[in-house]
């Protein structure tokens, strides 16, 4: 959908809601939707594009059989140019019935969780992993499981959240660089690469992003009329400022997507490793 179609559609909800009183009981039900389309729209995600950049520069490593442990929609198969084949896997308890079909088509194997995978010993030659480890009580068992998957020499990367804001109920850790190489080394892999997504900049924005983006829940946590009406006006105003503040991260996008040292402010890092034991 175009961003004109966005704003027209934006229009008439609200054309609608207004002249008929009976709509604002629908408004309430779509208007989340709604939102959230204009933030995929409009909002520069440096998050997402740093991701990208990162598995293109690694890419060319990853040969033959590659697994991908919660995979959504495959927004990175792509990326892998090198590999016979692309298997994606995802998790039915963390999607909603209506996110489960629309990631169907995308599933090749739906499991319990990555601690406990459908696949034989030494399976694939490399595994991804996109933001799914904050949601493992025990990461040492998610890496000892890849372990056990992969080939000898086989190559393991994954991203995660260090700054970045909670996401999810589900979402419960967050680990430092450090503490990721803890991880990988005691599991049996060596360190290959490891980088941090931009600097302090970059983890601002993002932190601003997710504040935005929750705003509609602040209004409704409200209960006086004075302070519901002023959380409005603000996310209002927070709608307008949007495409501006877009402008802003690819400016601190081009700035920072570089520095891939910063381990103590990044929002989130990239390791890759290599399984040696």
């Amino acid at each position: 959908m175009t961003k004109q179609r966005v704003f027209k559609k934006l229009h008439t909800v609200f054309v609608l809601s207004l002249s008929n009183p009976a709509t604002m009981i629908k408004l309430k039900k779509i208007l989340p939707d709604l939102i959230s389309l204009y933030f995929r729209k409009f909002q520069f995600y440096i998050d997402t594009r740093l991701t990208k950049d990162k598995t293109r520069k690694y890419e060319h490593l990853f040969t033959g059989h590659l697994l991908d442990i919660g995979a959504g929609d495959k927004p990175y198969e792509n990326l892998f140019t090198k590999v016979e084949s692309y298997i994606g896997t995802n998790t039915a308890t963390g999607y909603d019935s209506q996110m489960r079909k629309q990631i169907e088509r995308f599933t090749d194997y739906w499991i319990e969780d990555g601690t406990s995978l459908p696949f034989q010993d030494e399976s694939f030659d490399c595994v991804v992993s996109y933001q799914v480890l904050p949601v493992f009580e025990n990461p040492d068992l998610f890496f000892r499981e890849v372990h056990r998957v992969l080939i000898q020499d086989g190559l393991f990367m994954v991203a995660t959240n260090f700054m970045y804001p909670e996401w999810s109920d589900i979402d419960i850790l967050r680990h430092t660089p450090n503490g990721l190489n803890k991880i990988a080394g005691k599991t049996g892999f060596s360190l290959v690469a490891q980088e941090s997504y931009g600097s302090i900049l970059t983890t601002l924005y993002s932190i601003i992003l997710k504040y935005w983006r929750n705003y509609p829940a602040v209004i409704a946590s409200r209960k006086h009329p004075i302070h519901k009406l002023t959380s409005l006006v603000i996310f209002l105003f927070i709608l307008l400022f949007q495409p501006f503040l877009s402008v802003i991260g690819m400016f601190i996008y081009l700035l920072e997507k570089n520095k891939t040292s910063d381990f103590a402010t990044t929002v989130n890092s990239l390791l890759v490793v290599r399984k040696s034991g």
